[in-house]
Order: C-alpha cells, then structure tokens, then sequence
C-alpha cells in the first residue's frame, strides 16, 4: 500500500526494466549554458529533479533541469533553478461547468496542492502558483481541486520561468 512503484517491474527497479525494455542512447550532460559537463547512460533513466547518480562532478550538487529528447541531453544546474513560478498545459480535462479563477493544484502525485491562479488560453490551461514550485516536469499531470472537488487536469507543456 506504500508504494508509487509499478508492480510488476523488478527488484532491480525502473532503471533496469528501461535498460531491458529499451534500447539506450547515452549522451551529453550539459550545464545551463549548455556546455558538456559530462555523459548520461540514455535520456529515460532521468528525471526533473533528480540529484543523485548524475555522474558528475562540478563542485556542488547538480539537479537535473530538464531533459532534451531531440538533442538527447540532460540539462543540470544549481537547485535555485529548478523552481518555476507556472506552467502551460494542454490535452485540457474540465470536470466542471465553469472553471474558477482560483484553485490549487498539484504537479505530482506526491506533491501538496499549492495555491494557483488558472486561466484558459487557445485551448490550453495557464496555471500560476502563489508560491513557485520546484521541478515543474513537462509530460506530467497537473490536476487542480478546490476543496478536494478535482476540477480539471492536463498535461505539462511547458514550463513559465521565475521572472
């Protein structure tokens, strides 16, 4: 009942169910100008905000910042960077009549709803946080409640920076 895990992967964990299931591509870690700073084993066994197994040595900790499929590159930095003020998401599901202006919402499964303000642009959803939130990850869902009532959700598009 504690776990996020998928059931049936291994005992050697996601990492290696990827590594048996599909094929690598290792490539360059980069810095946020990017700059090589070192080399991944293949682009799915990261993810946004990951510290450890990096591989790398740059004098303090390095997070994973995002993630390039086309150019197949880890991008890392310094934890400052990871927190982002919003995000745009599109594959939009309202489960209400009328969304509100306000509501919360949360970025991950794990993670504390955290007050936001929504808004509706062209077929996606704008959402921005009171507060920024660390490591906004593109491809994930973000699902929006107010008083435990979900009210819609989408998919991570895009990430709105800290100004």
């Amino acid at each position: 009942p504690d776990s996020q895990d998928i059931c049936f992967i291994p005992a050697g964990g996601v990492g290696e169910f990827l590594k048996e299931s599909i094929e690598e591509l290792p490539g360059d870690i980069v810095d946020r100008r990017g700059k090589v700073i070192g080399r991944h084993r293949g682009i799915s066994l990261y993810t946004v905000g990951q510290r450890s197994g990096l591989g790398i040595s740059a004098g303090k900790p390095q997070y994973v910042l995002g993630l390039d499929g086309p150019g197949n590159r880890v991008m890392v930095g310094d934890r400052r960077f990871l927190s982002a003020k919003g995000l745009m998401a599109d594959t939009v599901n309202i489960l209400v009549d009328e969304l509100p202006e306000r509501a919360s919402g949360k970025i991950r499964y794990a993670h504390a709803a955290a007050p936001c303000t929504i808004g509706l642009e062209d077929g996606e959803m704008r959402v921005v946080f009171d507060e920024p939130q660390e490591a906004i990850t593109p491809g994930q869902t973000v699902a929006l409640y107010d008083r435990g009532i979900v009210l819609a959700s989408g998919i991570i598009k895009k990430i709105i920076p800290r100004e």
